[in-house]
């Protein structure tokens, strides 16, 4: 089984570290099963393993996508293993519609999240109490939130590929220079003033030490890889929905209102144009403005 991967590793030069990644574990958890390479083991067999590690269709297909990779490198024939990730692509199709409809008139209102968000001032849940402060007022997306905490505008000019929240005598200032839209909008900078969160990243200061302040961090304090920031950040919010869930429950109470102008700096502050808006949440035409 090493063989085989190291194999796979010397083709592997241009990859992305992600995709490495990901077929390092799938390889690991299929070949483990089968106690054989994958190159060396029959397209049924393969197929069982795969039913038998996982039910999401999405995740049984990631691991497939491995083994056809390893079947490629062994110049095996696929056919069969193809045909078996076009039903998975059906099947996941449906599960993810399934899904959708289950969270449709599910996710939670706007007072949930401001009580939630007291929750985690009142738990001393400090860094995570500053993330959904962040997702609740700015609406970003996950990549928004890899910050680092500094005291000053001058810290933020040594890396203008990161994001930070620097905290100054009567305010602070969150600047993104990485952000999903940036290159489209340029750098993003919001001031605000809040004694909650000024207290809590000072609290979280306390906790950290002297080394550098990063909101999505380790055990160690180290910033977490990127791969990993969809999970950190669902697994602290309420219900563990996701950034795009709570922008959802903004844009439809906004539309309900009736609120333009809400949309209007919920759409520059997440870098989205309110025609996408209006696209992805099909908020009625009368609302979008003529002129």
């Amino acid at each position: 089984m090493e063989a085989e991967w190291d194999q796979y590793i010397g083709r592997s030069a241009f990859k992305a570290a992600k995709t490495i990644q990901s077929h390092k574990n799938n390889h690991k958890r299929l070949t483990e099963y089968l106690e054989r390479p994958l190159g060396e083991t029959k397209p049924d067999h393969i197929i069982k393993a795969v039913e038998s590690l996982a039910k999401n269709p999405n995740t049984r297909k990631s691991l497939l996508s491995t083994a056809i990779v390893f079947y490629n490198i062994a110049e095996k024939d696929i056919k069969k293993l193809n045909r078996f990730r076009d039903k998975l692509v059906v099947a996941a199709e449906a599960h993810g519609k399934e899904m959708a409809s289950q969270k449709a008139g599910t996710l939670p209102s706007i007072e949930d999240l401001d009580n939630y968000l007291k929750q985690l001032y009142t738990t001393e849940r400090w860094a995570d109490f500053i993330l959904n402060y962040l997702l609740m007022n700015y609406n970003t997306r996950n990549i928004d939130l890899d910050v680092e905490v500094v005291n000053s505008i001058h810290k933020t000019k040594a890396d203008k590929k990161r994001n930070y929240l620097v905290v100054r005598k009567n305010d602070i200032v969150y600047i993104r220079y990485r952000y999903k839209t940036y290159k489209t909008y340029g750098t993003k900078r919001n001031i605000f003033k809040s004694i909650l969160v000024e207290r809590a990243i000072r609290r979280l200061r306390e906790e950290r030490g002297d080394k550098p302040l990063f909101l999505m961090s380790n055990k160690d304090g180290s910033r977490i890889m990127e791969s990993s920031s969809s999970n950190y950040v669902k697994l602290r919010t309420l219900n563990n929905i996701t950034e795009g869930d709570i922008n959802k429950i903004y844009v439809s109470h906004y539309v309900d209102t009736g609120d333009i102008d809400a949309l209007r700096l919920l759409s520059a502050n997440r870098g989205t144009d309110l025609e996408t808006l209006f696209t992805s949440y099909n908020i009625p035409q009368s609302l979008f403005p003529t002129a």
